[in-house]
């Protein structure tokens, strides 16, 4: 008789599943910060991997809202800072409640994690002795000399082993796997021809300018930035919206020393803007 009690034997571990689709090249419009995303990045770091190597992992986007739930550090930096149009997406189909899960576990879980000294001296030496730095890695010369430090004799032994042991090998064929999300070779393909195509921005002489903020004026900011983009015009980057506003700040700044009278056309010049009503004229 079945007394409906699963034995041992009978146990079986269920694992969700979510319905994914990789969206290469989708456009960087249609995708949104998520709202509740607690975490701040070394927008320096992300900055040079993105110009240094290729987007290696598509950013994870809920598919009900177009939040994104990991990778809003990657957005930030690849379309406020490189100007990126389109990014590498999986759309996931959660619910709102799952979806703030995985925001929180994408954030922590990174948070908590750490190295192993004897391991990451090896990877990071052996990138050294390839490229002659550590660009593109996010790990500092100074952390790479603190990781040998605690090593010791171990460590120096390690590095040395390392050296003396040749190139790796170089793999002729990738290693086959059954992984359901690798692309296809057209793929493939397609993302090295955009990340080809795309030039860094150091490279058309533009240069990054750090502007640290306390919470609120980080949030008074995105505001103000808003508010002059949809009188301005909404395909105008933040840069340009700050660098019209020093503008007009400077000049009214000018006119107090000056007996001339300040008006509001010269204000609108300084910011670039000329209403609607004066470009039919």
């Amino acid at each position: 008789m079945s007394t409906g009690v699963l034995t041992r034997s009978q146990w079986v571990t269920v694992t969700p599943t979510i319905e994914r689709e990789f969206r290469p090249d989708m456009p960087v419009d249609e995708i949104t910060p998520h709202p509740d995303n607690p975490r701040h990045h070394d927008r320096a770091s992300i900055r040079e991997g993105l110009e240094t190597n290729p987007q290696y992992k598509p950013i994870v986007v809920q598919k009900s809202t177009n939040y994104i739930l990991a990778g809003n550090g990657t957005y930030a930096v690849a379309t406020e800072d490189l100007g990126w149009t389109t990014i590498d997406v999986y759309l996931v189909d959660l619910d709102d409640t799952t979806a703030r899960r995985v925001l929180a576990a994408d954030n922590e879980i990174g948070a908590e994690s750490g190295y192993f000294d004897e391991p990451l001296a090896k990877l990071l030496t052996s990138i050294i002795d390839e490229t002659g730095d550590l660009t593109g890695t996010g790990v500092s010369v100074d952390y790479y000399e603190d990781v040998l430090a605690r090593l010791g004799e171990e460590g120096s032994e390690a590095v040395e082993e390392l050296a003396s042991s040749g190139p790796p090998p170089v793999l002729h064929e990738p290693p086959a796997t059954n992984a359901a999300y690798a692309e296809t070779e057209e793929e493939e393909a397609e993302r090295a021809a955009k990340v080809a195509s795309q030039t860094p921005h150091h490279a058309q002489g533009i240069s990054e300018v750090v502007l640290p903020f306390t919470d609120d004026d980080k949030a008074e900011f995105g505001r103000l930035v808003a508010d002059a983009r949809a009188v301005l015009g909404s395909e105008l980057r933040t840069p340009e919206v700050v660098l019209r506003a020093m503008r007009v700040l400077l000049t009214c700044l000018d006119a107090k020393d000056s007996s001339a009278e300040l008006d509001m056309s010269t204000l609108l010049r300084a910011a670039d803007y000329q209403p609607e009503s004066d470009e039919a004229a």
